[in-house]
């Protein structure tokens, strides 16, 4: 028996105030699919985060190593909130980031990956309502898509600092957030 399925009466409002609150770390597929949407350049999506700037506990495989140090991949930030953000709403929710698919979700998946346990993330500030019907299906079927394109991002970070931690041992300059991005877009 699922344990948290209450949690899928959330109905979101879109008040707009998570896309204001809260940084969203990005996988390679999320960027590809930001780029191919918006036609922008990944310098105009992208922020990096100093390790100190943000807790990604259960993550640590996914900071880049870079000229600057350490950095977490996350959408861009504007004065009042993220980058995509107009008028209340996501311009680009089609193509959305993985983690902004979850919100407000943190599923558990069982072996045959049916919710074993769904959690509510930080909720403050949310102007949501009790009156949804999200569908479990639907947040297993985004929580399965998030973990594998993390899974992959995680093995293609891993991949990079490696080289760099090698250029670091022999006293060489490492490569570029530039060099990263083409990383990821050539894999």
């Amino acid at each position: 028996m699922a344990h948290g399925l209450g949690a899928l009466r959330f109905q979101c409002t879109r008040c707009g105030n998570c896309c204001r609150r809260f940084r969203v770390p990005l996988t390679g597929a999320d960027l590809l699919r930001l780029t191919r949407a918006t036609g922008r350049d990944p310098a105009k999506i992208v922020d990096w985060l100093d390790p100190e700037a943000v807790d990604m506990t259960g993550e640590p495989e996914t900071f880049v190593i870079l000229p600057e140090g350490r950095r977490l991949m996350v959408l861009a930030w504007q004065a009042d909130g993220c980058a995509f953000l107009a008028d209340n709403a996501c311009s680009v929710h089609p193509q959305r980031p993985m983690s902004c698919r979850a919100y407000p979700f943190h599923a558990q998946l069982g072996k045959r990956k049916g919710i074993r346990r769904l959690q509510l993330l930080d909720l403050s500030n949310c102007e949501h309502t009790w009156n949804g019907s999200v569908a479990a299906r639907e947040v297993s079927q985004v929580a399965q898509t998030q973990r594998a394109e993390l899974v992959r991002y995680a093995d293609l970070v891993q991949d990079f600092n490696r080289v760099q931690r090698h250029l670091q041992r022999l006293g060489k300059p490492v490569q570029s957030r530039e060099r990263f991005y083409q990383r990821l877009f050539d894999a």
